[in-house]
């Protein structure tokens, strides 16, 4: 996990859904920086992505949150820069995530 991801984080942590463009705005990164980092982060299931339904045509809002089993190893994680954040049910191959 590098500053990037620490960064998402941080900023998902309050627990809202953010739609791509908010949290782009709040990381400061490139588009496609995030949209790498947010892909990572999916993989790991450090965040979930879901629909916002949507009047009209055009492609789908996608909005990105912590999922509750995560947001409270963040919180600590982000204080105590020691803490190992593990994603319950952890295959045999991934590994935990070391802050």
């Amino acid at each position: 996990m590098d500053s990037f991801d620490k960064r998402i984080l941080a900023v998902l942590k309050n627990g809202e859904s953010l739609e791509f463009k908010q949290l782009l705005q709040e990381v400061g990164f490139s588009h496609n920086t995030l949209r790498l980092h947010i892909a990572r982060l999916k993989r790991q299931g450090m965040i979930v992505q879901a629909e916002k339904t949507k009047n009209g045509p055009g492609r789908p809002i996608l909005t990105y949150s912590l999922p509750p089993e995560i947001k409270q190893k963040v919180a600590l994680t982000l204080t105590d820069p020691y803490t190992t954040i593990v994603k319950p049910n952890l295959s045999e191959t991934e590994t935990p995530l070391q802050i």
